[in-house]
């Protein structure tokens, strides 16, 4: 989903990519690094061992930051601060 919905602000480049595997074949983790043709700079990490999962979106700007708090699952937390 992270990486998702960091394409919609443009088409990104990897610069880096780690990953565990829980068993062959199924990724346990994953941490992507990505560059945007404007220059910003993106980071999606990603774990599906929780035992709670959390969609949180950060955006960092020039002007400020802006957190959207669950946007897989916006009928449990539709904040946007």
């Amino acid at each position: 989903y992270g990486l998702h919905i960091m394409r919609r602000f443009g088409n990104p480049t990897v610069v880096s990519a780690t990953a565990t595997q829980r068993t062959p074949g199924v990724d346990e983790s994953c941490d992507v690094e990505l560059t945007f043709p404007s220059g910003a700079t993106g980071l999606s990490t990603n774990s599906m061992v929780a035992e709670d999962y959390s969609f949180t979106l950060r955006v960092i700007g020039t002007r400020g930051e802006a957190f959207v708090h669950n946007f897989v699952k916006p009928h449990e937390d539709d904040r946007l601060t």
